[in-house]
């Protein structure tokens, strides 16, 4: 059985074990001012904690108007819906006036109640250039 660690031993004693405390140290400090959820998704396993860098995804508010005709409900019961689909132009927020960011994107429409023509709906970007409908304004505009 190894003898156990006492960090006073490696400050006090051996430069290379000084050395590898002081590192160790540093990688504490640094784990320490990790932030989950910033793009970093983190597990403690075997090996300790592992720390995974992940794509960004971008989560700021589209809006897009629902087009003539309006757009059906989905089908199916929680949780296999069939979402509906409508096309839009989809538009952000660029200095408080909307810009467009995608002509005729796909919209899925995952609510069970059907919404009126030219509604606003915020909506969100799917990783596949598609959009999900987060909501629709009472009023049309």
């Amino acid at each position: 059985m190894a003898a156990k660690f006492n960090p006073r031993d490696a400050r006090a004693g051996d430069p290379i074990t000084a050395a590898m405390w002081n590192r160790m140290q540093e990688a504490v400090r640094d784990l320490q001012r990790v932030r989950f959820g910033a793009g970093l998704a983190g597990r403690v396993g075997p090996g300790g904690l592992q720390v995974t860098a992940l794509p960004i995804r971008r989560t700021r508010a589209s809006w897009c108007r629902i087009p003539s005709g309006g757009v059906l409900a989905a089908t199916g019961t929680w949780p296999a819906l069939t979402p509906k689909t409508f096309v839009a132009d989809v538009y952000e927020n660029s200095a408080g006036a909307l810009a467009l960011v995608a002509s005729s994107a796909t919209i899925y429409w995952w609510y069970k109640d059907s919404a009126l023509a030219n509604k606003l709906v915020a909506c969100i970007a799917n990783d596949d250039g598609t959009y999900d409908a987060l909501l629709d304004s009472c009023t049309v505009v």
